[in-house]
């Protein structure tokens, strides 16, 4: 009879050995498997019968595969297309640039407003670099601002090095408003234009 370190060696953790152990004594336990019966001994294996389906051939599986690919990149290469040049932009009117208020760090951020449509809203595209991530919960806040105070244009969360943010905000946008991004609805001003 082999011996358990014979079969396992000196590699194994104390769990694994335990386990191996407990098994291997089960196994010697039990013993061998009894005898085949002799008139089971000499049987043939029955034939197989081996059925071809010839709905593809094997030798066209590599131009079957090679079509396949050649769809999904022509549509991959459309969507992208498309939606880089149908929509993707943005028609801005004018840009606002936006710094710190201490002109110190390296944040920023931009502002770019398109025309007002019929309701009188006003189409903005947020653009920033550089804002630090917020912790869970946390988000940012951009501000219109004017002579009446702090209006809210929207709240949002950045994730890397820069985010994107299209908006539309229902305010007047004339040459006195001003722009401010705060964290999480706080007086403290993080960028100012």
């Amino acid at each position: 009879m082999t011996d358990f370190r014979d079969l396992v060696g000196d590699d194994l953790t104390p769990e694994e050995e335990a386990r191996l152990l407990r098994v291997h004594d089960l196994l010697v336990e039990i013993g061998p498997p009894p005898e085949l019966p002799p008139t089971l001994a000499n049987l043939e294996p029955p034939e197989a019968e081996i059925k071809v389906y010839p709905h593809l051939p094997k030798r066209r599986w590599p131009a079957a595969v090679l079509v396949a690919a050649a769809v999904a990149l022509f549509a991959f290469g459309g969507g992208y297309l498309f939606g880089d040049r149908h929509g993707g932009g943005f028609e801005a009117e004018h840009q606002v640039a936006m710094r710190p208020p201490t002109g110190e760090g390296l944040a920023r951020a931009s502002i770019s407003v398109g025309a007002v449509d019929k309701a009188g809203n006003w189409p903005i595209q947020f653009r920033s670099t550089n804002l630090p991530e917020q912790p869970k919960g946390g988000h940012y806040d951009l501000w219109l601002t004017d002579k009446t105070g702090r209006l809210l244009c929207g709240s949002f969360r950045v994730n890397g090095k820069t985010t994107t943010i299209k908006m539309n905000v229902p305010y007047r946008l004339g040459p006195e408003v001003g722009w401010v991004v705060t964290a999480n609805e706080s007086s403290k001003v993080l960028l100012t234009t």
